[in-house]
């Protein structure tokens, strides 16, 4: 395959910062980039800033395009020419804000979708802190310095067809996260149903409570419940796991700490020899363990394992959880992570007499639950865990699915190796 060599400048049609415009919190009308707007490496409509502008006529030359690239230029060093590919939704109008670039590439040399590829690389990180600029507390690179970077490109032909080979595994990748995304809701929206609202289906398939079904008052809970229905501690459905391993149990573990893991998703685990192992990473787990972490509980890394392996091992940070009747265990799961016990328990983080907000074991296993008889915490859980274990296998689709094109970039990007044809174009 051939490559030719360019400065970046000659395959930009456009590069320029964004309308001056200052963003308010509580604004509204039509949205405008800022850096946040890059945030997990995509275009996320969810991180717009505002400043009721109701008429986007001022503002018309800074309105982006379908296959714009949005840039960082000034931001943490970490993050300093992150780029993401925006991609038109509708009539939707965003206006182009300070603080990012916008780039049009000249499509006689460069692609925009595979140029959102290109900047992925390590080598054009590693060209982009060869002309960073810092300062205190951030860093930036100027519009000159770009457009004098040297890249390496194929044709125009290989470049879409690399990028496509490129789109088709993240396209899965995002599917995958759309339907966790929904299952993960349905799961939480069922337990809503069922042990908050009481509206689980009675003898004839109708809705409980709203159905006229018989309730009574529980003093520990404040609130009515189910005739027939109990309330008990967390600690009477599960044990505090304190179980840890031994330096001659393996040779190596996998290792997950407190951070690598929020609302469910494990983030990545590291890999080490036992004797190597950072001092936290003692506590062995099993399938349902919950996990739940000590330390900031308001940012939610919390989880519950399906089928770990053996030698998968977990901070001493989480306050862990095994169901004594495993049945239970994905109940007890939702009841924890509902937003009301979360804000609870982030609550009682704040006022701990500590260095840093935390919580301990006490604080969740004397929290009171309510407990359903035993057809109907069956019933759940013959609906939820198969999602559940969907949701998991997901997950290590997922996982495979971005190691994989993460090791395929640079490979594509410097001609190691080529798309196959099928891959391409299906």
């Amino acid at each position: 395959m051939e490559y030719k060599t360019y400065k970046l400048g000659t395959c930009f049609s456009l590069i320029e910062n964004g309308a001056i415009i200052k963003q308010r919190k509580e604004a509204k009308g039509f949205p405008i980039t800022r850096i946040e707007t890059l945030s997990h490496g995509k275009f996320n409509r969810d991180k717009l800033g505002h400043a009721d502008i109701f008429d986007t006529t001022p503002y018309k030359r800074y309105i982006l395009e379908d296959k714009d690239l949005i840039m960082s230029h000034i931001n943490s060093r970490a993050f300093l020419g992150r780029t993401v590919l925006y991609r038109k939704k509708g009539n939707e109008q965003i206006i182009h804000g300070m603080n990012v670039l916008r780039i049009k590439t000249n499509e006689q040399f460069l692609d925009p979708v595979f140029a959102s590829y290109l900047f992925k690389t390590s080598h054009f990180k590693k060209a982009i802190d060869s002309i960073r600029k810092d300062a205190i507390n951030q860093s930036s690179i100027n519009i000159f310095d770009i457009c004098n970077i040297q890249i390496s490109l194929p044709s125009i032909t290989e470049q879409r067809k690399i990028s496509h080979a490129l789109q088709l595994i993240d396209k899965k990748i995002e599917t995958n996260h759309l339907i966790n995304d929904n299952l993960e809701a349905m799961a939480k929206q069922l337990y809503d149903y069922w042990f908050v609202q009481f509206d689980f289906p009675n003898e004839e398939g109708k809705p409980y409570k709203s159905s006229g079904g018989a309730m009574i008052y529980n003093e520990r809970l404040k609130r009515e419940i189910p005739v027939g229905w109990q309330c008990c501690s967390v600690n009477n459905l599960c044990e505090i796991n304190k179980k840890a391993i031994s330096k001659s149990e393996y040779h190596h573990i996998e290792y997950l700490d407190t951070g690598s893991i929020t609302q469910g998703h494990i983030n990545h685990t590291e890999y080490y020899r036992v004797d190597a192992a950072p001092s936290r990473a003692q506590r062995k787990v099993e399938d349902l363990t919950i996990i739940y972490s000590s330390v900031r509980p308001k940012l939610l890394h919390y989880g519950v394992l399906s089928m770990p392996k053996e030698n998968f091992i977990v901070s001493t940070g989480f306050i862990t959880l095994d169901a004594k009747n495993k049945i239970m265990a994905l109940m007890v799961y939702y009841f924890l992570t509902s937003d009301i016990v979360t804000r609870y328990l982030a609550s009682i983080a704040d006022t701990a007499v500590s260095s840093y907000p935390s919580i301990n074991p006490e604080d969740v296993a004397y929290l009171d639950v309510v407990l359903p008889n035993k057809d109907t915490i069956k019933k759940f859980n013959n609906i939820v865990e198969p999602m559940f274990r969907k949701m998991s296998k997901l997950r290590n689709e997922i996982a495979t699915l971005t190691k994989q094109r993460d090791e395929l970039l640079p490979l594509l990007m410097n001609g190691q190796t080529m798309v196959n044809y099928h891959l391409s174009d299906n």
